[in-house]
């Protein structure tokens, strides 16, 4: 671009051949100057001739894309990582679209925000009998957690016995 200050509140653009009191009007008239010299694209046509209404409501809608596709790509982080977390869980086209009509069903969205969205469905849809499992992954987590509860139990237990036997 070829924008010069050509004095106090005066700005020059080279490429329309004016003179303009702020340098954003004529870099604004010299970035327009030099669309039309490259030749515009079809979608900076279509933009163009649409009214204002229009133009305010497809970039509203576009904005509205783009926010989507974010969250979507948060969720399927938390999705990601909740399976990491739970191999138990089979990771199928079935369990997915139970928990996502799950979510849908309660709160109008079938992407999960987090991992608690995931935890919730799978507490819900596990009772129902709903999701698929991987039966030897689920039985080795049970018994991971029977020795871890036995633990805490035995921990809690040596405890109360050694406040006694100090009486």
């Amino acid at each position: 671009m070829a924008v010069t200050k050509i004095g106090p509140g005066q700005w020059h653009s080279s490429l329309v051949d004016k003179v303009f009191d702020s340098e954003e009007a004529a870099r604004h008239y010299d970035e327009k100057q030099e669309q039309i010299l490259r030749g515009r694209t079809e979608q900076e046509k279509f933009l163009d001739d649409l009214p204002a209404e229009q133009l305010r409501s497809y970039l509203e809608r576009e904005m509205l894309a783009d926010a989507n596709r974010d969250a979507s790509n948060a969720g399927k982080v938390s999705v990601d990582v909740w399976l990491a977390a739970h191999p138990e869980y089979l990771d199928s086209k079935h369990n997915g679209d139970q928990i996502a009509i799950y979510l849908k069903m309660k709160r109008g969205n079938a992407m999960p925000r987090d991992t608690r969205d995931i935890d919730e469905a799978v507490e819900a849809l596990s009772r129902a009998g709903a999701l698929q499992v991987d039966q030897a992954k689920l039985d080795a987590k049970y018994r991971r957690d029977v020795e871890a509860q036995r633990s805490r139990y035995t921990e809690y237990e040596t405890l109360q016995t050694g406040s006694h036997s100090s009486q």
